[in-house]
């Protein structure tokens, strides 16, 4: 036997079992040619990373909220600084956000507004970085495009959950099986949503490792109020519809992002497409987009 879930039976409620109930980020950051010694910080542990060279070290923060974020930040830069690591082009910045509080349509919400920023982020956080495969953007991932694009059609049409289980954990693939098809794409992207099984969180993967502080701190922060931000909407498509209407530096002025640059010559219309089909709000001539999703 098996029940339909839906967005309307899903009101309220997360998006599985909530690891934490309000906003929360993990940090990563790697390092190569750790030859000093260091005592780990508070908040942190370490690991071998063996995809980095001369003693890569990669720091693993607890997770964190948003106010313990500057002192956390800073121990670990000089914990790395005292154990001389470099943050070479190998050498990345990854932050989980937690989103187990949130549910499914504000999980595309969130998803959505990071997608029509994505092009600008890359631009003032990560430059060059969009021609890596360890952190493909959402523009050019038709792949995850078209997964979340079918996800949310179906999210929004029914899906069939067995009874017995627990719609949202069956809608994670946390519950011994079920789970919806964006959490079997690779984990290489800028926008990870692989890690949403295992840890309750949306990975993003394109910064580069630092020991600016300055700069560490101002990702994750901004990343958080680009979250909160997006759920203010009332559907994923509002934030297309406002994209279309006020502009690409109206939403960044909601999340009190400022670039250092205008977007003249910022190449936006992939991401905008992809914003729009992950949205649901699908144009008529989606297929013959340049990069077709299907």
């Amino acid at each position: 036997m098996s029940a339909q879930v839906n967005y309307d039976s899903l009101v309220g409620k997360s998006l599985g079992r909530r690891t934490y109930k309000t906003q929360r980020v993990g940090l990563e950051l790697e390092y190569e040619n750790c030859t000093g010694s260091f005592t780990t910080p508070p908040h942190w542990n370490t690991t071998n990373d063996y995809s980095l060279r001369s003693g890569g070290i990669e720091f693993v923060s607890s997770p964190l909220l948003e106010k313990d974020l500057d002192v956390a930040v800073e121990t670990m830069v000089n914990a790395a600084k005292a154990g001389k690591g470099v943050p070479t082009k190998r050498c990345g910045y990854h932050v989980h956000v937690n989103v187990t509080h949130m549910t499914w349509a504000e999980l595309y919400k969130f998803f959505t507004y990071y997608t029509l920023l994505e092009p600008l982020l890359f631009r003032e956080f990560a430059p060059g970085r969009e021609m890596s495969h360890f952190c493909v953007p959402t523009w050019s991932n038709t792949a995850l495009t078209e997964c979340l694009y079918d996800d949310h059609m179906q999210l929004r049409n029914g899906i069939r959950c067995p009874r017995g289980y627990d719609a949202s954990e069956y809608l994670r693939g946390s519950s011994g099986g079920g789970g919806l098809t964006m959490l079997r794409t690779p984990k290489y992207a800028a926008l990870n949503v692989n890690s949403l099984k295992k840890f309750g969180t949306v990975e993003f993967r394109q910064a580069p490792s630092s020991l600016d502080p300055e700069f560490l701190k101002a990702w994750a922060r901004l990343l958080l109020r680009i979250q909160r931000v997006s759920c203010e909407y009332n559907d994923a498509a509002d934030i297309v519809i406002d994209y279309d209407e006020a502009g690409l530096f109206t939403l960044c002025e909601k999340v009190d992002f400022i670039p250092t640059k205008t977007a003249d010559e910022l190449d936006q219309e992939d991401a905008a497409d992809a914003a729009t089909i992950i949205a649901g709000h699908v144009p008529v001539n989606w297929q013959q987009l340049e990069w077709e999703v299907a």
